[in-house]
């Protein structure tokens, strides 16, 4: 179907679902129905050479598709859905009008071939693209664990019977070269202790240790609550 000038595709195609190949180049598509993803036998998709600005969500239901050739269009965007053909190992791109890429594209595991040349590419940069799926993935990591901004903090509560030796436990967690001592003064009221370690990522890792002691009003232990 090739070479035929089409503008758009009939719902009769689509009595053509079991075609493994399907060649559509250079006609005058500018937009794919939904119902293309009906086509789950493709293993070949050429929409090389049209005018194509988009591609529908469903061409994600291509599950047995290994090649798709979508050059010489004029798209913009690519669905999140591309994501999910995992079975694709060439995706040819060149000479598009692509900025930005999608995340899921990093799944695709088994690609081999990916051609971006000729695209306006902003995210990821032309020279992280140019690296493939591998580098585009580890891109798209790196760019989400930098846009995080942890708090490396955390409250650990101790309560037990009078004499159980919180205090003692408390002192050994800050430190662990702290000697038991043979009759520990009991604590009164509530003890903060402050316990800090550090992390593989070089960051310090601050742990306030509560330590409830005997309460005032009937002699028992009592863990209030604290927020």
């Amino acid at each position: 179907m090739s070479n035929n000038k089409l503008t758009k595709l009939l719902n009769f195609i689509d009595n053509f679902s079991k075609l493994t190949v399907l060649d559509l180049s250079s006609n005058k598509l500018t937009k794919l129905p939904e119902f293309l993803g009906n086509f789950s036998n493709l293993t070949d998709l050429d929409l090389a050479n049209n005018q194509l600005t988009n591609l529908p969500e469903s061409i994600g239901n291509l599950s047995k598709l290994t090649r798709l050739r979508l050059r010489l269009n004029q798209l913009t965007s690519l669905p999140e859905s591309i994501g999910t053909l995992s079975k694709l190992t060439y995706l040819n791109l060149w000479k598009n009008q692509l900025t930005n890429l999608p995340e899921s594209i990093g799944n695709l595991s088994k690609l081999t071939v990916l051609d971006l040349w000729g695209n306006p590419l902003v995210v990821p940069p032309p020279e992280v693209a140019f690296q493939g799926v591998l580098g585009i993935k580890q891109y798209f990591r790196q760019l989400r664990e930098e846009g995080k901004d942890y708090i490396y903090e955390a409250k650990l509560l101790i309560v037990g019977e009078a004499g159980a030796g919180k205090t003692t436990l408390a002192k050994k967690i800050q430190d662990l070269q702290y000697q038991l001592q043979p009759e520990e003064r009991s604590t009164k009221g509530i003890d903060v202790i402050k316990w800090s370690f550090s992390l593989d990522n070089g960051r310090e890792f601050n742990v306030n240790i509560w330590d409830f002691g005997k309460h005032s009003g009937d002699g028992v232990d009592k863990a209030t609550p604290v927020t």
